[in-house]
Formats: structure tokens, C-alpha cells, sequence
């Protein structure tokens, strides 16, 4: 099977070095995505576009893969040809009808030609001479030059013509290594994960920063969020997940006499540890997912003494979109299912929390607080490639593992069902909070997932919620 990648619009408009410069580092990006699943693919690059040869068994999935690669405009399922030296428009005819004359039967065409190199013929001579060839060997079909039912599109390259069966829109934007590496402020929740997905395809290799506030749960779903945009957006790149206990700060904060400030003195805090990570890991900016005026902490006033606390460029690609446009985004790129079951932790926040703090105000309780937070903080730092996450939390579980089953209920929690001889009942994850209180809990629960983080993540969650008869199955294989 072939496809022809041409690469977004604005990697076109640069100029001729700049565009073979993200032509290449798109290549690359593709050949390593598509060799999982097909380690044959072979990845060309010519003028503004790729192509692509894979097994015709790994069609569907190369192809759904591209449609998730940043700097991608669009992918074309095509199959090719050599041009012969004469009668070459009797031969782009004779290839037409045979792909083409049944899919325009009974409906309305026009003959499209985008033509690179030179010939003895132009692009106009294809459509005419094509487009009279077609009409005569289909039946009550019938030209039609505006909104045609279908749009017969013929690709010539030099010596090769190339018909197009399918069209599929990419992501766009840049591809990912061509404008540096950010660190991405991460909580598993909607906003943070959609800046993270918009970083990537602006051609940015995210990294991954946590502040645990909530427990093993809270750490277990922003590594799920983490993991799950590196597997779809990221992967050809390697990206890192820091996970840091803000446990000394929020202490601190909770003694406060006046906890007005609470909100953007985390915030603060939040990027003051993100810029010494920042530094130490050669990183360009600190992204979040702040929207102007969503919450206290992100008015314009709260949001200029937040970045007084950083010296690195503080990126917030969602500044200006609404709530809703973002968890619409999030529904789009299959991050919400997350994001819904992530619980929020905003136990510092106060009840009437300033939207006006003022910088001398903050940093005199700053310099109250003191630094040994910022310390503990610092020495608190766990760094894992986000590759590793899955290995990493089976290695060292939250909850109890099981092996074997004996007297328990295994609970199948993909959200999809697929067989698994053990299981007793399905419950997709994103249910099984609500659903589990009204099981009998008399019995002993083991949840299931073909990864074990989310088994780990909702076990480990219902374990703070006070249900103590969950463990995680993980089946010897």
C-alpha cells in the first residue's frame, strides 16, 4: 500500500532550507512511528512530501497513525504509476476509468490535476481530456465543477502519476523536534493535557512535570495522562515524567493565618521548582494549562506575579479558550476519559482567594515560609522516561498484586470488552468509581487492564476512599 504525506502548509511557506530541514525531521518522525507496526516501511522524502510504501496487512494502522503526527497536512491513499513517453494523457484515462468509473457512477465529478515538473501537457489537459474519458465510460454520471459528489484527484510528479483513492486530513502544525523541547506542567486533568497536545503540534518534545497533592492516585493519573499523549502525539520522541512531593509547602500553607494568597503562592511555587528542573534539564519554557480568568489564581494581574517567579519563558497555549472548547478538544484528541476521572486537590485553596495578589505582598509571605519546602521539594524529585512509565509502576505498585485468582471477582476495566477467560464482570474505568460502592462488599475485588496502570490508579483510588477489598490482577505471561 502507498500513501503520499505532503507536509503542513506552514512548513511549506519557509523557505527552501527551513522546509528540507522539517521535510527531514518529518521522515524521520514517520519511519520510526511506523516501523512498530510495520518494519518494512520504507519513507521517502520528495520536494513537499513523503512517501510511503507498507504491507497492505498494516494499511489501516500505518494510516491511523499518520492522522496522529504533528506537521502532517494531509494523507493520501494512492496508487502509482510511471508515465510512458507518448500517449500520455490516453494513458491517464485508461488508469482513471479502472479506478475510477464505478465510484462516479450515478453521481456528479470533477477531474482535479496537480502537476510538478515538466511536460508536454498541463494540468488543464489532464482534467479536460481525463474528465471527457471518464464521462463517457460511466453511467448517469455528470460533471460538475462546484461541490461535486466526488473529486477525482490525479497527482503528477515528474515521471510518476499518481491517483488518488482516499484522502485523510492530518494534525498539522510543525513536526515535533523542529522548535525545541518544553516542560509541560501536567495534572492528568483537561487543561494541562490539551496544552500538552497543542505543544506537540507546534513541533514541540514535551516533557512531563507532576506536584503531587493528592497521593498515589492523583500520581497514577497524571503518569496514565503522560503516557497516553507520548503513545499517540509523541512517540518519536523520547519525553520524561518528573514527579515532585509539594507535602513541606502545602503544610506551611495550611498554617497560614490569611490564606487569600494560598492559591498564587502555590502557583509561585510551583514555578520556581519547574524552572531550577527547567535549567538543570536544558529546557526551553514552562507550558500550563491556565486560561485567562478560568480560576482566581488566573486573572491577568495573578498570572504577571506567577511568572515573576520563574526566569524561563512561561507558555500557556490555552490563554484565551474557553472551558469548553478545551474539553471539546480533549473529547477530540481521547484525553478527557482521563481528565473525567481525575479527582482535583485543592485543599490550599482558600474560600475567598485574592484575584489581585500584589508582588511585595507575596514575597513577604514567601520570606516567611521560608526555603526548607523548596529544599524537600528539590531533594524529592523522581525522574522516569515516560516510555518506562508502565514498567515503572508494576515494579513499584501502589496496591497489592495478584497473580492468581482464588476466591476473588476479577473486574475487567478496558473500556473496550475483550475476552478474558478470568473475568467475572466488565467495568470500563470511566464507571468504576460510581459503580463499585454498589457492588457487594463482601467479596474481594481484583481489577484488570492490559497495561496495569489504570488497574493500578482506580484500585489505589478506591483504597483512599476507604474500600480495602481491591487489588490489581497481573496474570503471569
Amino acid at each position: 500500500m502507498r500513501f503520499i504525506v505532503k507536509v503542513s502548509s506552514e512548513s511549506f511557506i519557509k523557505s527552501r532550507p527551513v522546509r528540507n530541514w522539517h521535510l527531514d525531521r518529518l521522515k524521520r518522525n514517520v519511519a520510526k512511528v511506523l516501523r512498530v507496526i510495520d518494519k518494512k516501511v520504507q519513507v521517502r522524502g520528495h520536494s513537499d512530501r513523503l512517501e510511503i510504501d507498507c504491507e497492505e496487512a498494516a494499511a489501516s494502522a500505518c494510516l491511523q497513525r499518520l492522522g496522529d503526527v504533528p506537521g502532517i497536512h494531509s494523507i493520501l491513499t494512492v496508487d502509482s504509476a510511471f508515465l510512458p513517453s507518448e500517449n500520455t494523457l490516453e494513458f491517464l484515462a485508461e488508469k482513471a476509468v479502472d479506478y475510477y468509473a464505478d465510484t462516479i457512477e450515478g453521481k456528479s465529478f470533477v477531474v482535479r490535476c496537480r502537476r510538478v515538473g515538466k511536460h508536454a501537457f498541463g494540468s488543464l489537459d489532464v482534467e479536460r481530456h481525463v474528465g471527457a474519458v471518464l464521462f463517457q465510460a460511466s453511467k448517469n454520471s455528470q460533471v460538475k465543477l462546484k461541490y461535486p459528489d466526488v473529486t477525482v484527484s490525479i497527482e503528477i510528479l515528474r515521471d510518476k502519476a499518481y491517483f488518488v483513492r482516499d484522502k485523510k486530513l492530518g494534525l498539522g502544525g510543525y513536526p515535533i523536534g523542529t522548535q525545541g523541547t518544553v516542560l509541560s506542567l501536567i495534572s492528568g486533568g483537561f487543561d494541562s493535557s490539551v496544552a500538552s497536545y497543542q505543544m506537540m503540534r507546534r513541533g514541540c518534545r514535551v516533557d512531563y512535570l507532576f506536584f503531587n497533592l493528592g497521593g498515589p492516585a492523583h500520581s497514577l493519573g497524571a503518569q496514565q495522562a503522560a503516557l497516553y499523549l507520548w503513545q499517540k502525539f509523541g512517540y518519536s520522541h523520547s519525553a520524561r515524567f518528573y514527579s515532585v512531593s509539594l507535602d513541606a509547602l502545602v503544610a506551611n500553607l495550611m498554617q497560614r493565618s490569611s490564606p487569600s494568597l494560598n492559591g498564587v503562592l502555590l502557583k509561585r511555587a510551583m514555578m520556581r521548582v519547574g524552572d531550577v528542573i527547567a535549567n538543570k534539564s536544558k529546557v526551553s519554557a514552562l507550558v500550563t494549562g491556565e486560561s485567562l480568568a478560568q480560576v482566581s489564581s488566573q486573572t491577568l494581574i495573578n498570572l504577571s506575579v506567577i511568572d515573576k517567579a520563574a526566569d524561563k519563558l512561561v507558555i500557556r497555549p490555552l490563554i484565551a479558550t474557553d472551558k469548553s472548547d478545551i474539553m471539546q478538544t480533549a473529547e477530540t484528541i481521547g484525553s478527557a476519559v482521563f481528565a473525567r476521572n481525575m479527582v482535583e486537590y485543592c485543599g490550599v485553596i482558600s474560600k475567598k482567594p485574592t484575584v489581585a495578589a500584589s508582588l511585595p505582598e507575596l514575597e513577604e509571605a514567601e520570606q516567611a515560609m521560608g526555603d526548607a519546602w523548596f529544599y524537600q521539594a528539590l531533594d524529592s524529585v523522581e525522574k522516569v522516561s515516560v516510555a518506562d512509565i508502565i514498567n515503572h509502576v508494576n515494579e513499584q505498585p501502589q496496591v497489592e498484586l495478584e497473580t492468581e485468582v482464588s476466591d476473588q471477582l476479577v473486574i475487567d476495566i478496558r473500556a473496550v470488552e475483550v475476552s478474558l477467560e478470568q473475568s467475572d464482570l466488565h467495568i470500563p474505568f470511566y464507571q468504576l468509581n460510581k459503580k463499585f460502592p454498589s457492588l457487594d462488599q463482601d467479596k474481594n475485588y481484583l481489577l484488570y487492564c492490559d497495561k496495569g496502570v489504570m488497574s493500578q490508579l482506580h484500585a489505589a483510588y478506591l483504597h483512599e476512599l476507604g474500600f480495602d477489598n481491591v487489588k490489581v490482577y497481573r496474570p503471569v505471561q
